[in-house]
């Protein structure tokens, strides 16, 4: 299984953007350490001239002059060199590719087919089990591919990117949802329709989901598994009308450059939300990049669960015992035997993290437990799952029973109870055991009784002293939340 740590590097050269990102940590789910992009445009002039235009040319060839040398002083071991649509049909793509070999770059040309596969795989990383397609809007192409069961079925790749439906765009919707539709006929996609999932991937999409998320206040900045309305998804035009561009530029940070083609994103959008008929819309921010990381991985490893890999990892290098493998989830697993197995993920997520909070502020641990439930980098993960996770923490921390501020926005009501009956149940197993899994090893917590249920501790008779008043007024706490009676006993 490769679960070793290491440096990797992604190029992207595209046709709207050039973009170099690090990456370091698990291989399943790396972190990234440094992002940076040059929006070079290098399929502006495609359309008109067939090539890269110089002025694009030179500025590409700069920023990986850039990239090179910023890869070599962060010490990346595995360096991999994409060029899509631009490069590849551009006249004098070969005169780019050899510019970036005499600079000591090699560069691969990956054909529509293999962009539509490796984007694929990058949402199959972030969301593991999902059926649907994915849509991968850049600035010379769309790719697509089907996925089922795990498995990419079909793909293609259609010369519909922003940059390059301009024509069919000022002719109106319905000759550009026209041209779409030949093509996906004529490419054998002509049945895939009522699909389960429909998954966006690229920054166009993306600048959309944020004015979305923005007109309708929604409580989370982040935009990986946003969930975009099937109707909202069809009328982006008008949102984008009524939004105005120099407001996006000035209040979503969306650069000037993205907003002129936004138009056109939007359209796009229209017309495969129209085509595919989704029941979802989700915005994944996984594509090719992480889909040529998630590619280099074994079976085994691509199995893991990103989620409850990155919150291991996270809690790994930021808990007090830095040796110790916690197994409060297993301690606890018995009073909440009722958790189906959505929520069961999101406990094991939080336990993963009851330990992390310790180096923050005594008074404002509640509010950073929030924080890092809310805003931390997880991924395969939706806007309720994070609101979940946050309010778990905001307990464990010392927030007590109490929903956090403006929480509750995004989970029902139900999940926030027991998230906070999770987080009291953690801060008691801190509190009996100081962190220490050899204490905690010792004691048990079950429920006893069909209607008066008591919440019983089981301490082992040698390690009785650990039971101290602050361990009972946590367990009476908890006890008093969930409606039970407790109790104590030495066995």
């Amino acid at each position: 299984m490769q679960n070793k740590s290491y440096r990797s590097a992604v190029i992207d050269i595209g046709s709207n953007s050039v973009r170099l990102v690090v990456y370091a940590g698990h291989s399943r789910i790396p972190s990234t350490i440094f992002n940076e992009k040059i929006l070079a445009g290098l399929g502006s002039e495609l359309a008109t001239t067939g090539n890269i235009g110089a002025e694009n040319f030179a500025q590409a060839i700069e920023a990986l002059k850039r990239f090179s040398l910023l890869c070599n002083e962060l010490q990346v071991s595995d360096i991999n060199i994409i060029a899509t649509a631009a490069v590849r049909d551009a006249h004098n793509g070969a005169q780019f590719v050899k510019a970036a070999r005499d600079i000591g770059l090699e560069i691969k040309i990956i054909d529509g087919q293999q962009e539509a596969q490796y984007s694929a795989l990058g949402v199959m990383s972030a969301f593991p089990g999902y059926n649907g397609v994915m849509a991968d809007l850049g600035g010379g192409s769309l790719e697509l591919a089907h996925i089922m069961d795990s498995k990419i079925v079909q793909k293609i790749s259609i010369p519909m990117g922003v940059l390059r439906v301009q024509q069919w765009y000022e002719q109106g919707y319905d000759s550009l949802f026209s041209k779409f539709q030949k093509f996906a006929d004529t490419l054998g996609w002509n049945d895939v329709h009522d699909c389960e999932n429909l998954f966006l991937v690229g920054g166009s999409w993306r600048a959309l989901a944020h004015i979305d998320r923005d007109a309708i206040n929604y409580p989370l900045r982040v935009i990986d598994h946003y969930k975009v309305d099937i109707e909202r998804s069809r009328a982006m035009d008008i949102l984008l009308e009524t939004s105005g561009g120099e407001n996006i530029n000035k209040s979503l940070g969306i650069a000037s450059s993205r907003i002129k083609t936004l138009p056109q994103a939007a359209a796009l959008m229209r017309c495969v939300s129209e085509f595919f008929q989704p029941k979802s819309i989700y915005i994944s921010a996984f594509g090719l990049r992480e889909g040529i990381l998630f590619s280099k991985l074994d079976a085994a490893t691509q199995s893991l669960d990103p989620l409850l890999i990155g919150t291991r990892e996270f809690s790994r290098t930021q808990r007090r015992f830095h040796g110790e493998k916690s197994d409060v989830n297993l301690w606890l697993a018995d009073i909440f035997q009722d958790d189906d197995a959505k929520m069961k993920r999101i406990r094991e997520a939080f336990c993963n993290l009851g330990d992390v909070a310790w180096r923050a502020n005594p008074d404002f641990r509640a509010e950073w437990g929030v924080d890092i439930g809310l805003h931390g980098n997880w991924a395969s993960i939706s806007g309720s799952g994070r609101d979940i996770l946050g309010q778990a923490l905001f307990s464990c921390f010392g927030g007590g029973s109490n929903i956090y501020p403006n929480g509750g926005a995004l989970a029902s009501a139900e999940a926030m109870q027991r998230a906070i009956a999770w987080g009291l149940t953690v801060r008691l197993a801190q509190r009996l055991s100081a962190g220490r899994q050899g204490l905690l090893s010792r004691t048990k917590i079950r429920l006893m009784g069909d209607e008066n249920k008591v919440l019983q501790l089981l301490i082992e008779s040698d390690y009785r002293d650990i039971c101290g008043e602050s361990v009972t007024k946590r367990l009476r706490q908890l006890a008093d939340f969930m409606g039970y009676e407790n109790d104590i006993i030495f066995i």
